[in-house]
């Protein structure tokens, strides 16, 4: 099993794996993109502005890159879904015994559960209300924002490369002249880590229902 996609696998290979998989690079990409970000400020403070130039167009594309990922992440949700629908998937009957309060403390036991509950009971209440498919509904609204940010932070990074024309950015940063910038990123960033938040709690949850409907123990068992 990968590291956070969900269960049963076996019946949706590859769909359900390349699933996370493209999430996965997607987020890297941001990373990555903040990265050059952070290389080509560092060059302009050494006043090297076409090396920062440059760094802050790998920036746009790596940025550019995780959009593509996350549309093709919501491509590939879709794709799972209709082979769940072609398959005639029906939710485990173990959703009906789960007792969340006692695997929620399970998991906070082997440091599995963040300290703000509140994405994990979302993520409960999906799951509880309407199975997998209400849990995806979910995940790909959470990418559609994902999109929608990207875009907006992409619009500022253009903003941002006139000023790395001028050597003015990491001045406009140090002055609040460009609070868009922070803003922008920050919005995407907090975006970001929620739906990585919430698409690991699915997992997990996906996870737990497969051991209890095989008999399988528990995924917060120690042994």
């Amino acid at each position: 099993m990968g590291g956070i996609n969900h269960q049963p696998c076996s019946e949706y290979d590859p769909q359900a794996i390349l699933l996370s998989n493209s999430l996965s690079q997607a987020c890297a990409k941001f990373w990555s993109g903040n990265g050059k970000i952070e290389d080509a400020l560092v060059f302009e403070i050494g006043d090297m502005l076409d090396q920062a130039k440059f760094s802050l167009t790998q920036a746009e594309f790596e940025i550019k890159e995780s959009l593509r990922l996350i549309e093709t992440t919501d491509a590939n949700m879709v794709k799972l879904l209709q082979l769940m629908e072609k398959r005639s998937f029906q939710d485990f009957s173990s959703l009906s015994k789960i007792n969340f309060e006692v695997f929620k403390e399970g998991l906070k036991n082997i440091g599995l559960m963040s300290t703000d509950e509140l994405l994990w009971q979302s993520s409960v209440v999906d799951i509880s209300k309407g199975g997998y498919q209400r849990m995806f509904k979910s995940l790909r609204a959470r990418f559609h924002a994902l999109s929608e940010k990207t875009q907006q932070f992409l619009n500022v990074l253009k903003q941002a490369q006139e000023l790395m024309t001028k050597g003015d950015l990491q001045n406009s940063f140090n002055e609040n002249r460009f609070g868009e910038f922070k803003r922008t990123f920050g919005n995407l960033f907090f975006a970001w880590n929620e739906t990585m938040q919430v698409f690991y709690y699915s997992s997990i949850i996906s996870l737990e229902l497969w051991y209890l409907q095989h008999k399988f123990g528990s995924l917060t068992d120690v042994t």
